[in-house]
């Protein structure tokens, strides 16, 4: 049922509330992050991310254009995180699973692509974070190993964390801000 993917509409195209309850055939959603621009993504325990523009119109919910951004290197490794990119809102940032955080654009004429791969976090059993500088220039993620990784998103260059981790620790306000 193409209704059912979409979100039912009312007769003045108002979402109805079982939205949510619909969309996901029955799977997990594990994190959620809007765009400045009202857009909201969904990452879920299978590897999609689910895509809505949702606003309120006239004292409406309106819940608009849903699409799926699937990636073959993501299929089956659950999704951790989503970050957009506080430089481009075509680009999304996904820590999934599978020891790996991608950039990855996902408006592009052929498709969605994956920009860069960020190796070295460990997380495959936990719910382990990332986060981006405001700038964009830095991505820092947590390891189940408890070690800091941090990496230079523009080069993709990895700073050794254990050269950093006492640094780090001593500005930890500096990481918890990010994280």
């Amino acid at each position: 049922n193409g209704n059912r993917k979409k979100g039912k509409q009312d007769n003045k195209g108002a979402a109805n509330s079982d939205l949510g309850l619909t969309c996901f055939d029955y799977v997990h959603p594990n994190c959620l992050v809007y765009n400045g621009n009202g857009r909201l993504f969904v990452g879920d325990s299978r590897g999609c991310i689910s895509v809505w523009d949702v606003n309120i119109r006239q004292g409406n919910l309106y819940v608009d254009n849903f699409f799926q951004i699937r990636q073959k290197e993501l299929e089956g490794d659950e999704i951790n995180q989503l970050i957009v990119h506080p430089e481009n809102e075509n680009k999304l940032f996904v820590h999934s699973r599978d020891n790996c955080i991608r950039l990855l654009e996902y408006e592009s004429m052929k498709g969605p692509r994956i920009r860069k791969r960020f190796f070295g976090a460990k997380c495959k059993d936990l719910m382990v974070r990332s986060a981006v500088s405001p700038d964009g220039q830095f991505l820092v993620a947590g390891s189940e190993d408890g070690t800091p990784h941090v990496w230079d998103v523009t080069s993709g260059d990895a700073y050794r964390s254990e050269e950093h981790t006492s640094e780090l620790q001593s500005r930890q306000y500096l990481v918890c801000r990010l994280l």
